[in-house]
């Protein structure tokens, strides 16, 4: 892909929410079991995902709104590709028998964003972008292809434009 890196991207919440991103712009989470690290989370290219991901996963019925952003950045983390996939790769093997416990104590599920947090301490990126197979289904007979969810984690939100919000009346 040539620089500037250029996405479309689709950013599920609230509409209580939506109306403070819309005054103050978007906030990085920093939960400690992130997929992908610090920061802002988008579908890429996929609108009908962040719909389900407002109605199934966090439940807002219909208050819901979602943002299509244009999402460009100089420095991506690619998940997708060999080359990202191996700093991954080769940073969670250096630390997978650590962190094994949350800050509070609690078992740690998943080490993802501490490798991704350690690689772009070396090397700062503006979005992280990662696969996952999220749906719980299976392949169909005979076949070996499965649905997943491409995500983008926006570190750095002067890379995020809006270009439009959506609501389930809209």
């Amino acid at each position: 892909m040539v620089k500037p890196y250029m996405y479309i991207g689709y950013h599920g919440t609230s509409r209580d929410s939506a109306e403070k991103i819309e005054l103050t712009g978007f906030r990085p989470s920093v939960r400690e079991e992130d997929w992908l690290g610090s920061g802002v989370y988008f579908f890429e290219n996929d609108f009908l995902l962040a719909k389900a991901w407002c109605s199934k996963v966090k439940k807002y019925g219909t208050n819901w709104a979602i943002f299509r952003c244009k999402i460009c950045a100089d420095t991506v983390l690619d998940l997708l590709t060999e080359e990202g996939y191996e700093a991954f790769r080769a940073m969670a093997h250096k630390i997978k028998d650590r962190y094994h416990k949350l800050p509070g104590g609690g078992p740690r599920r998943n080490i993802n964003k501490i490798v991704v947090d350690l690689i772009c301490n070396v090397e700062p990126v503006d979005v992280i972008r990662g696969a996952f197979d999220a749906s719980g289904r299976k392949a169909p007979p005979r076949t070996n292809v499965l649905p997943v969810q491409v995500q983008l984690c926006v570190r750095n939100t002067d890379c995020i434009t809006i270009q439009e919000v959506y609501t389930n009346e809209h």
